[in-house]
C-alpha cells in the first residue's frame, strides 16, 4: 500500500510537470510535432483540472453543478480506460 501512494504521488507530480512543459514546447514545435504534443497532452490525465482550490480562495464564487459533473465524468472516464487496460492485460496471464 506504502508503495502505491508513493506511485501515485510521483505520477501526479510527473504528470503536472509535463503537462506545463508540453504546453510550452508546443508552439516551438513543427506541425507534426504540435499534433503529437497536443495528443499526448490530451491522453494523460491532466490532474490540476481538478484543483479548484484558487477558485475558492479567490473568493470566484461557488463551483457550478456543470463543471463538478463534468469533472465527475472525466474522471470516470479515464478510471475506466485504465480499468479496461489493466483487464486486457491480465485476462491473458495465468494466476
Amino acid at each position: 500500500p506504502q508503495a502505491a501512494v508513493t506511485i501515485s504521488l510521483l505520477l501526479a507530480m510527473i504528470s503536472q510537470t509535463f503537462s506545463s512543459v508540453v504546453m510550452l514546447m508546443e508552439g516551438e514545435a513543427q506541425r507534426t510535432g504540435q499534433l503529437l504534443l497536443r495528443g499526448t497532452y490530451f491522453a494523460l490525465p491532466q490532474f490540476n483540472l481538478f484543483d479548484l482550490s484558487a477558485r475558492v480562495s479567490y473568493g470566484w464564487g461557488p463551483i457550478p453543478s456543470t463543471t463538478i459533473v463534468q469533472l465527475f465524468i472525466y474522471g470516470a472516464m479515464h478510471v475506466a480506460v485504465w480499468l479496461t487496460l489493466g483487464t486486457l492485460k491480465f485476462q491473458r496471464q495465468a494466476l
